[in-house]
């Protein structure tokens, strides 16, 4: 049998987090070039203009500065530093952070080195401005420059001579800074910043996914923190592959701090409830929350508006530090609020405005009588116009039993407006539990900041008039550019059809953005969460994404339609055209924890749409058991959606989780089949979910009867995934695992 020569990448991913300062959790490529130094902007069109570059690679050319040195390169970039000598790489965050260290200890299988492989000293070489490569013989470890972190690969020419073992990369790190694992990845951090480690995914040259596996592990608590490094690629896994193969760094971006409300350590101030929206005129964020600060003359619990503008490029703090936004009352009297922000971002003017619920006491206004104010703010987060405008007028003047809650805001570029909505009180209003609660806008002159078209135009009708058991809760809104539509989805319970009080669905009505008036059905209803008339089944907090590459909608809501109490993510596509439905019905996104345990929970959804790549981004507020995460520990996770329909999940069925084997060293998997699936694969790991891989198999039936495996009550984990003809996947199934105690192999 010939041989053919092969190109292996095996690639990981250096981050940092700097808490002073930032990176943007997500990155798209952008669309002009951000505002950079001089040298920076005259290296970006040199760059350029000597080939074909991507935005992303000038502007990550523009921001590194790569230059020799004695003892081999310095990488200069405005959050980190990165030595690249023959003793390794030594990379440290900018200004402070802990150094940290990385050398190649090891390639080839598991039991040797391969002799055809440099392990000692190499001087590092540069080919172009944004790579550092190590000859090693057979091997190439190699740096790549990033935007805001380097990406390590190892290029692999040929195959080596591994006698039929798993390939195995592995080397030593050195940090100062305390070491953790974490979702994305793993980190060493001290109080000044943290450096990052991501995780790897392996997929070849179809894009079909392979296992690899990457594990950091410490190895002495000593002044250094000395941790182990390893790589791994599975025999099997690079027999069946398409060649090149790509083990990839599955990238999470780091968290990283935007805002210091009151000294560091005093848990008496707070930030909470933050909104974001991106400037694509200066490539820019502006993130906008609530929260009180010590800053003169504000004192704690007072609780205003504040925002911080990021550099998407690079995630650096741009401007003024915490600036504030709102001012509700005097200043330094806690009895007046600016609550849950929101944020729209206006291409024409390039502003943005910026609104809340408050209470004010400018007259005829009083205390407690919470109404809807906005900002406009120059692309610097400078006040532009009305200081502190009131937008909604919910009730008499000075009455407080009237209120507007909770705003959202979207911006709609044919017309230059605005539409902020709201969940409010108008009429019926008898205090904090006898309130008929309905969803109000209000359109607004982008350019001046005046109220346009009706007042406080009322958008839903949940229930009878004055019947207080139906309301209408929670907003989102986004623009349909395609048929100058808004589309305003809320919370509510409604006496239509079958449905009964304080059942809860998710409901949508489309807006015509140049006259406000409704479009299409009225208060359509978007979810089905369980039986109708059964109000043990309810979703909650919607949010909207418009694509305007298929004129879609994408509505996603937290709770659940099957699971009882047990709160995950789901989510439904909308014609943007006709609001009708698309794809599967109220299809379930997130997966946190165990079915059917209700100990662990996704709430608080948010959608974003990726015009780029056509895929949706939705992220979430979970606690998984995924280790090394536990019950009750809140976290962010996120889910792309692309509308593509997948296999839904494969249901493990036997060996039971947990389940001792003492009948054979040979146990059959089982699970339930799949109507559509062409192929199984099945994967067995000893030990850990991220041991040695002991099966990575493929079968066309729902059934798997592995190799001889070793008794003794060692631990092994399984896991499943099914894929059709046409190459579409489900999920892997959560590992399950068994322990095996037989003596023997029976069970052929």
């Amino acid at each position: 049998m010939s041989r053919k020569l092969v190109s292996i990448t095996l690639l990981a991913a250096f981050g940092l987090l700097w808490m002073a300062s930032a990176m943007p959790r997500l990155a798209t490529t952008p669309s002009i070039i951000p505002e950079l130094p001089l040298g920076a902007v005259q290296a970006l069109s040199v760059a350029q203009s000597k080939g074909n570059l991507s935005p992303d690679q000038a502007i990550a050319r523009a921001l590194n500065n790569l230059t020799a040195t004695a003892e081999g390169y310095r990488l200069r970039h405005p959050r980190h530093l990165a030595d690249f000598t023959a003793a390794g790489l030594v990379f440290t965050p900018r200004p402070g952070g802990p150094e940290w260290r990385w050398q190649l200890t090891h390639i080839g299988a598991e039991s040797a080195a391969l002799a055809q492989i440099n392990l000692g000293a190499v001087r590092p070489r540069s080919d172009a401005p944004d790579i550092v490569s190590y000859p090693r013989g057979r091997v190439v470890e190699r740096y790549l420059v990033r935007q805001n972190s380097l990406e390590q690969q190892f290029v692999i020419s040929q195959p080596l001579a591994l006698s039929g073992a798993d390939l195995v990369i592995a080397g030593t790190i050195w940090s100062s800074g305390a070491f953790e694992s974490a979702p994305d990845g793993w980190r060493w951090w001290t109080d000044e910043g943290v450096v990052w480690l991501g995780a790897v995914r392996a997929y070849d040259a179809t894009g079909a996914e392979l296992p690899a596996t990457m594990t950091v592990t410490p190895v002495a608590n000593d002044e250094l923190r000395t941790t182990s490094y390893e790589l791994r690629i599975t025999v099997s896994a690079l027999a069946r592959a398409a060649w090149p193969v790509t083990v990839d760094p599955e990238i999470g971006a780091n968290d990283f701090r935007i805002s210091d409300m009151g000294p560091n350590g005093n848990t008496a101030y707070d930030a909470l409830n933050p909104a974001v929206a991106y400037n694509s005129a200066d490539n820019e964020y502006l993130v906008v929350w609530e929260g009180d600060d010590n800053t003169a003359p504000l004192v704690n619990n007072e609780f205003e508006i504040f925002g911080q503008r990021l550099d998407a490029a690079t995630g650096a703090e741009i401007g003024a530090n915490d600036f504030r936004i709102s001012d509700m009352g005097p200043n330094g009297n806690t009895a007046y609020d600016a609550l849950n922000p929101a944020v729209a971002y206006n291409s024409a003017d390039n502003e943005y405005l910026v609104v809340w619920e408050g209470d004010d006491n400018t007259a005829p206004l009083v205390n407690n009588e919470f109404e809807i104010f906005g900002q406009r703010l120059d692309a610097a987060g400078t006040h532009v116009g009305t200081n502190d405008l009131s937008i909604s007028d919910m009730g008499p003047n000075g009455d407080v039993d009237p209120s507007a809650n909770v705003p959202a805001v979207a911006y709609d570029g044919a017309d230059n407006e605005y539409l902020v909505v709201w969940m409010g009180c108008d009429t019926v209003c008898g205090g904090y539990e006898e309130q008929e609660l309905e969803i109000y806008g209000q359109r607004i002159n982008a350019a001046n900041g005046t109220q346009v078209g009706a007042n406080d135009f009322r958008i839903s009708d949940m229930g009878p008039d004055e019947d207080l058991d139906f309301a209408a809760l929670g907003p989102a809104v986004a623009y349909n550019s395609a048929d100058n539509e808004y589309l305003v989805v809320w919370w509510g319970s409604d006496d239509a059809g079958l449905l009964v009080a304080y059942e809860y669905e998710i409901f949508g009505q489309r807006i015509d953005a140049a006259t406000g008036a409704q479009v299409g059905t009225n208060d359509f209803r978007i979810s089905a969460m369980g039986p109708d008339g059964d109000i043990t089944y309810w979703a909650a907090h919607p949010a909207v994404a418009y694509s305007g590459t298929d004129n879609q909608y994408l509505v996603v809501w937290h709770r659940d339609g099957v699971l009882e109490e047990e709160s995950e993510i789901f989510g439904q596509r909308l014609d943007a055209a006709t609001g009708t439905e698309l794809g599967a019905n109220d299809f379930r996104l997130s997966d946190m924890g165990p079915n059917g345990n209700t100990s662990y929970d996704a709430l608080f959804p948010a959608a974003v749409y990726n015009g780029t790549n056509n895929a949706y981004l939705v992220v979430w507020q979970g606690d998984d058991d995924t280790a090394p995460l536990v019950e009750g520990e809140s976290e962010i996770f996120g889910q792309r959606y692309t509308g593509v329909v997948l296999l839904p999940q494969v249901v493990l069925k036997s060996p039971l989780n947990g389940a001792r084997i003492s009948n054979t060293k040979r146990p059959l998997l089982d699970w339930n089949d799949l109507a559509g699936a062409q192929t199984y694969y099945v994967q067995v790991r000893k030990g850990s979910t991220s041991g040695p891989m002991v099966v990575d198999a493929a079968t066309s039936v729902s059934r798997y009867r592995t190799p001889t495996l070793i008794g003794g009550g060692t631990k092994y984990y399984w896991r499943v995934q099914a894929c059709n003809t046409g190459g579409a996947c489900s999920d892997w199934t959560k590992y399950w695992y068994f322990i095996i105690t037989a003596t023997s192999s029976a069970g052929n």
